[in-house]
């Protein structure tokens, strides 16, 4: 059973510091079979596993995207001196995520008008080290925003008292999850180098509401092989009772923890997971692949868990 401590708020999402926190504590199912829809925003920033270390606050919607009638959100964290390093290829990938004519069929129904991809950022910024200070920080994120193929990025800050490292990757990517704006996302957890460069909306946008009943990945081919490439991206609803794990907190990097993800994601849904077909770049992780005989389910097992359906 894992616990959450629910603070109380000075504001909208302001966090009250450690010495002066007034807190209640209830199961993680609590706020979990709640639709995010329903919960405040005092409530969302709440949400913090024990083990993770001292945040300062959390600004949700920080920079607030504009609102749009898209269905999925692409979700995803960054620390600020990541996102400084590489905003303009983050500009780059926003311009694919954002535009296209989208025809009446789809999940996506606009009219056959341009169609503007949301996306969830959660920024993480040390209090005692930033890179920026938050003015300038947040004048940086505003022109990112007004890039073409970013007007709808909504960006929620998190301000901690350590580095990112100490902090669970698939606790930052599952509060990216609960700030975003609509019914669908696709959690990204290395970020817009794990999701696909190249016109990767038009395998999605084929996706009817039925396939989005169970978990989604996006991969290069319906033959599944486990394991899966590093940091696969997974199309879920916002508001299902399946979170990623975060108590493995000996796992300090993106690609360990995202797996134990993906793990339990099929352990849930008895591997009933659909597959959008999709070009998935290559993540240099500097880790060995296991081979298949050292992970713990054997390959044709996958095979015939997973359901696969072709989007092409």
């Amino acid at each position: 059973m894992v616990y959450v401590r629910v603070f109380s708020t000075n504001g909208p999402g302001i966090i009250e510091s450690e010495s002066s926190e007034r807190h209640s504590w209830c199961c993680g199912s609590c706020i979990d079979t709640l639709p995010a829809t329903s919960l405040s925003d005092g409530l969302k920033t709440s949400r913090s596993i024990l083990y993770q270390p001292e945040s300062h606050y959390l600004q949700p919607g920080a920079l607030p995207g504009i609102k749009t009638n898209q269905s999925i959100s692409v979700c995803m964290w960054a620390d600020e001196s990541e996102l400084a390093a590489d905003m303009s290829g983050l500009v780059q990938w926003g311009v694919q995520w954002d535009g296209m004519h989208v025809t009446t069929s789809c999940l996506f129904q606009t009219n056959n008008r341009l169609a503007t991809g949301p996306i969830s950022l959660l920024v993480t910024t040390q209090v005692s080290k930033s890179v920026f200070s938050n003015p300038v920080l947040i004048e940086s994120l505003k022109r990112l925003q007004r890039q073409r193929g970013l007007a709808s990025l909504s960006v929620h800050i998190l301000h901690i008292n350590t580095t990112h490292k100490t902090y669970s990757p698939n606790a930052l990517i599952n509060a990216a999850r609960l700030l975003a704006s609509t019914s669908h996302v696709l959690l990204a957890p290395g970020g817009h180098s794990s999701v696909p460069f190249n016109h990767f909306r038009d395998e999605i946008m084929m996706w009817t509401k039925s396939s989005l009943s169970v978990p989604s990945i996006l991969h290069n081919t319906t033959s599944l092989k486990y394991p899966l490439p590093a940091l696969t991206p997974l199309l879920v609803s916002r508001d299902s009772s399946f979170w990623c794990p975060e108590r493995f907190f000996y796992l300090t990097d993106r690609v360990s923890t995202w797996n134990e993800c993906l793990w339990q994601f099929w352990l849930t849904t008895e591997g009933k997971f659909s597959v959008v077909r999709s070009a998935i770049p290559t993540q240099k992780t500097g880790e060995q692949t296991l081979s298949e005989s050292e992970v713990r389910v054997h390959p044709s097992r996958l095979d015939d868990g997973f359901t696969q359906h072709n989007t092409l």
